[in-house]
């Protein structure tokens, strides 16, 4: 995928059969640091510690995509690949279900109306709809450099944190910094420093978390039974939400995880803000459901479902 754009990244292809691990990660680091794609390149635990039979098929594989013209292939057939490759089971422990484009796109239309203010995805999965809102503010007439400036997108996880950067690589941007960055949805807080990388230099940069005025997302699903900790999560939402003076919510016990993200969201946004979301409809006719409903009104004026 970078090799369609970026020439530094075809040194991939000096890895070879005969290129040790060490050798290897040095390449990787000096891709990384050459252009922004500290987040696809980062080394993961384990990363140094392959077996002689898992590099072999790795650097083979490597070989093959040296020696054929995959970067040919239309860029909305390699992302649907990579999307693919985070298994089910994964996604279902981590509450993460691929957003079809086309949702992404309607959620995305919905929810903005000024292109020219700051959009997140705290929970960005794959990039999907930070690449809709990406290329919504384009279509609107917003230079590539300056809509970059106004996406952020976030996610728990190593793995989606780097397909969301290829998702949003672009050749217009190759000497901008992409705002995507991994973090906890419940650490994030306007003004906390996030720490990127400058892609000329390769050395890292900090950055404020600015007041957002459209965040759209897919929520994370995680049922009340599978949810850690969740006290622990109640009072994380309540401490952030008691700095504006807010009242506790109240929700049942038998609340889901995405019950509680709009109200700490909600300390994310601009006065004028809106939050466009993605959840089960499970809510919509229960005891629990009724109760979120109550104190999602006491927080957003709800435009639409």
């Amino acid at each position: 995928v970078l090799k369609r754009d970026f020439l530094s990244a075809r040194k991939i292809e000096s890895i070879g059969r005969n290129t040790t691990v060490e050798e290897s990660v040095e390449v990787v680091r000096q891709i990384s640091e050459s252009c922004d794609f500290l987040n696809i390149f980062d080394i993961q635990l384990g990363e140094k510690r392959l077996c002689d039979v898992s590099w072999s098929l790795i650097t083979q594989l490597n070989d093959f995509f040296g020696e054929t013209d995959v970067e040919s292939v239309d860029l909305n057939v390699t992302q649907r690949i990579l999307r693919s490759t985070i298994s089910s089971s994964r996604r279902k422990t981590a509450g993460q279900f691929t957003t079809p484009p086309p949702l992404a796109d309607l959620l995305v239309r919905l929810t903005i109306g000024d292109a020219r203010k700051t959009v997140m995805d705290p929970c960005c999965g794959t990039g999907t709809v930070v690449r809709k809102a990406y290329d919504l503010k384009q279509e609107l007439g917003i230079d590539p450099r300056t809509a970059n400036q106004e996406i952020w997108a976030s996610d728990k996880f190593p793995y989606p944190v780097q397909v969301a950067t290829l998702s949003m690589s672009d050749p217009e941007l190759v000497s901008d910094p992409l705002q995507i960055f991994r973090s906890d949805v419940l650490d994030l807080e306007t003004g906390s420093e996030i720490r990127l990388q400058d892609p000329d230099t390769g050395e890292e940069i900090d950055v404020n978390l600015p007041k957002i005025d459209y965040v759209v997302s897919n929520l994370p699903f995680v049922q009340f039974e599978d949810v850690a900790d969740k006290d622990q999560l109640i009072e994380q939402v309540n401490s952030a939400l008691s700095k504006f003076g807010e009242d506790p919510v109240d929700l049942s016990g038998r609340s889901d995880l995405y019950a509680y993200l709009p109200f700490y969201l909600w300390t994310l946004l601009s006065e004028e803000g809106k939050l466009g979301i993605i959840l089960p409809n499970a809510w919509l006719g229960t005891k629990a459901g009724r109760t979120f409903r109550k104190e999602l009104q006491r927080f957003f004026k709800i435009e639409l479902i």
